[in-house]
């Protein structure tokens, strides 16, 4: 018996070095299949990585600006030139804004971004007084962190033609008649309009949009071709033009669209049904341009209303008539 179970005993320790040896195996073949695996470690290194390229800005830094001049007036187109073109990494965007000198960095006024590939951009001044163009970092990745600044003064004349009628001058870049006192510049009265249809004098912006009060309150309309027509109403309040137009042959007024120039502030109202309006600012150099249409038992019916200036008047006409 003694020889037998010898036998057992070693049979049973060959048999329990193989399972050994088979589970070492084992943990080598999934130690070499880990290392080929990225470890979660790696991974996160990756990801911060990626982030990182994704938010750094282009070789080289970030372009800085140069203008033209110090001093413009309101409505004059500010000229900005980068020295590089934007290249801004992908989900963050430069900005530029012009904004009140005083002002705090975390302050802005006129405001956009930049796109990648330009070398210059635009401003355009609305206010008279002392301002600052900033161009500012990356967003979002930044907040607030102006790269350059330049300070502008922004006027309201530059020579004595820029001011309205004959006799105002310009001194320290403001409009003045005799004696140096300041000139007021009134809305056009009722008896104040030239042969065109227009008022005689049209304000230079900027001023705030007129309120409903003082629309109702102007006592005739001005001359736009085909308002008649198409029984729209035209209205002048110092440089604010409104065109409101209402039912007429073609049906009820369905929808207004409209393209305001660079620096041309223009508003639009839309009651389907009833009355579409535009109201745009006459900016000598300007054109503004709106769609209006009508809804009639034949179909849409749309015209285009177009308002600019031609030798230095307004005017405003409805294509097609």
């Amino acid at each position: 018996m003694r020889p037998v179970i010898g036998l057992l005993l070693l049979a049973v320790g060959l048999q329990t070095l193989a399972c050994g040896a088979k589970k070492k195996v084992t943990r080598d073949d999934d130690a070499d299949e880990d290392e080929d695996r990225p470890s979660k470690r790696s991974k996160k290194k990756d990801k911060d990585s990626d982030t990182a390229s994704s938010s750094a800005p282009a070789s080289g830094g970030a372009p800085t600006f140069k203008l033209s001049g110090v001093t413009w007036k309101t409505g004059e187109t500010i000229d900005v030139t980068f020295d590089r073109p934007i290249a801004a990494p992908e989900t963050q965007q430069y900005w530029i804004t012009l904004v009140e000198a005083s002002q705090p960095d975390t302050a802005y006024g006129s405001w956009h971004y930049l796109k990648n590939g330009v070398t210059s951009d635009k401003l355009v001044p609305t206010q008279t007084g002392d301002y600052e163009v900033r161009f500012y970092d990356l967003f979002p990745s930044t907040k607030n962190k102006v790269l350059s600044r330049q300070r502008v003064s922004i006027v309201e004349c530059k020579q004595a033609s820029d001011c309205p009628g004959t006799g105002p001058l310009c001194e320290s870049g403001k409009c003045v008649g005799a004696g140096s006192s300041p000139v007021p510049i009134e809305p056009a009265g009722p008896n104040d309009y030239a042969a065109d249809g227009w008022p005689a004098v049209m304000p230079p912006p900027p001023s705030k949009a007129p309120t409903t009060d003082e629309w109702n309150a102007v006592p005739r309309e001005v001359n736009v071709k085909g308002s008649g027509t198409l029984k729209c109403e035209t209205k002048v309040v110092r440089e604010w033009l409104r065109v409101s137009c209402h039912e007429n042959n073609f049906g009820v007024p369905l929808d207004v669209t409209h393209v305001p120039a660079f620096g041309q502030q223009a508003f639009t109202f839309v009651s389907a049904g009833s009355v579409t309006s535009a109201v745009v600012q006459m900016i000598p150099g300007k054109t503004y341009t709106a769609s209006f249409t009508w809804s009639g038992p034949g179909g849409d019916s749309t015209y285009k209303l177009t308002a600019t200036w031609i030798n230095n008047r307004p005017y405003a006409s409805f294509e097609g008539f």
